[in-house]
């Protein structure tokens, strides 16, 4: 009998073992599992609010662009303010670049001209040709068609330069390549100074 009794010990040890064992394997799962449901419970609200914040964008884009073609150029221009605050930190993404291009179009159509070559500067700076051509053309044509309205033709000139030179073979500026050419030959270098 003392001999069944001290071989059961071992097996009693070795069952609590694998039983406290397997229990924590089932906590460690649950848990993990339950990391994962809140992750894809945070990342489904994210998205949520993500996609409120982008209707919020694209609503204010749209009255902002509504207000410009009826006229309304300060309520324009305070829309597309707004649209780019909404944007937060992207500071070089399309939907900033498109808000930013609102505000400089309008205040050269409310004939701030000053400040219309200072956001078409700022757009430039945000998206310089070396890194990614996408926006700087079309900014240094708008640019140089401001400066041109300022009476600085040798500065427009150099602007449209620039933005046939950094559009490359953007399919998009394409369309714009023509203009870009017909303002160089219509406003010719002036010799000897301004």
């Amino acid at each position: 009998m003392g001999n069944e009794v001290g071989s059961m010990r071992p097996r009693i040890h070795i069952g609590v073992v694998l039983l406290v064992g397997t229990l924590m394997v089932i906590f460690a799962l649950s848990t993990t599992l339950l990391v994962v449901a809140a992750r894809k419970v945070s990342t489904f609200r994210a998205m949520q609010a993500s996609n409120k914040h982008f209707e919020r964008y694209m609503d204010t884009m749209s009255r902002a662009s509504q207000a410009y073609k009826a006229g309304h150029y300060d309520v324009a221009l305070k829309e597309y303010r707004r649209a780019s605050e909404l944007t937060g930190e992207d500071t070089t993404g399309s939907f900033t670049m498109q808000a930013h291009f609102g505000i400089a179009k309008t205040y050269r159509r409310m004939n701030q001209l000053e400040n219309a070559v200072a956001e078409y500067r700022s757009i430039i700076a945000r998206d310089p040709v070396s890194s990614h051509p996408r926006w700087a053309p079309w900014a240094h044509f708008h640019l140089g068609q401001a400066l041109l309205s300022k009476g600085e033709l040798e500065e427009a000139r150099s602007e449209w330069r620039i933005a046939l030179a950094s559009s490359g073979t953007d399919p998009h500026f394409s369309k714009l390549r023509p203009q870009v050419q017909q303002a160089l030959t219509q406003n010719p270098a002036r010799s000897g100074g301004k």
